[in-house]
């Protein structure tokens, strides 16, 4: 029965055809010397440079706050069947969207942006990149896999996108800002709905516990890639042992105590300050909904 739900919410080979068909065209389409002027002109800066707490940023936080609570209230108000039938589509559909997106931006920085030679700063390896990779394979992953991979999204990537939406680098070119805050918005609304869809808030151990697991693979994984990289001058997950953090505090500790404090600092505050509070959140709008349920029992 499981299967069959799944071949229908999941049509992978056509995605995947659609993906990668765009892909290639819009290869070819920035080979062609004449379109490279089409590119040129995307990449041009804005007219009045984006400032934070501006114009831009505020209609873009407030329209991000608005999907977030829509989707949350689609994943509160669906049925436990409908949800779990609904799951593996909606990540899988994200990560479309999200190797969409990169694939727009790596090819905007290679043939606009860049004046030559492939440009490592945008290495598709930040903290906020990993949604790029998960979405599309966890849900083909073995049950617990998948589920750790949920969880991470749910109490660590809404986290990520949050403080990039609430506090953004807003970039001079229209496109390349708009592409941060629509990744970022995309972040932070799948992560409430598998938030409330996954039932997180039941059980801190496990549920904390898993998705802390892929965050520190994930941070071995940067580091370690920040080794073999080095003279890339890569700095992935803002945390390369051979730059200095531009984040607050960890990039005092890094000054004064080194890197590996730094690395320490940073990962308990994303595991503590960020992925703690997501989680009791989580158990709060378990209750509420556990309450509700109740009601209409009773009823």
């Amino acid at each position: 029965m499981m299967d069959a739900v799944r071949k229908k919410t999941l049509p992978r080979g056509i995605v995947l055809a659609v993906v990668a068909a765009s892909a290639v065209t819009v290869g070819l389409l920035s080979a062609h010397t004449n379109l490279r002027t089409v590119w040129q002109k995307i990449a041009s800066p804005a007219a009045t440079p984006f400032a934070i707490f501006g114009r831009f940023h505020a209609v873009w936080f407030a329209c991000c706050v608005a999907l977030a609570a829509l989707c949350g209230a689609v994943a509160f108000r669906l049925s436990e069947k409908r949800r779990k039938a609904a799951l593996d589509s909606v990540v899988f559909l994200c990560g479309t969207a999200f190797l969409l997106l990169e694939v727009f931006k790596q090819f905007l920085w290679c043939f606009a942006v860049s004046e030559g030679g492939y440009p490592f700063a945008i290495f598709p390896f930040q903290f906020c990149s990993l949604p790029l990779y998960l979405c599309p394979a966890a849900p083909f992953l073995p049950t617990r896999a998948k589920t750790a991979c949920y969880r991470f999204l749910a109490l660590y990537g809404t986290v990520g996108g949050a403080l990039v939406v609430g506090y953004p680098d807003l970039s001079a070119i229209t496109a390349l800002a708009v592409h941060s805050m629509l990744w970022h918005t995309v972040m932070i609304a799948l992560g409430v709905f598998l938030l409330i869809s996954c039932g997180v808030g039941a059980d801190f151990r496990a549920e904390w516990g898993s998705a802390t697991v892929v965050f520190l693979l994930s941070f071995a994984a940067a580091t370690l890639l920040n080794l073999v990289l080095r003279k890339t001058g890569v700095n992935l997950f803002y945390m390369s042992p051979y730059h200095t953090t531009y984040f607050w505090v960890i990039g005092d500790v890094q000054t004064r105590a080194g890197w590996g404090a730094a690395a320490l600092l940073y990962l308990h505050l994303f595991a503590f300050a960020a992925a703690f509070p997501m989680w009791f959140s989580g158990k709060m709008l378990l209750l509420l909904r556990r309450k509700q349920t109740k009601k209409k029992k009773e009823r």
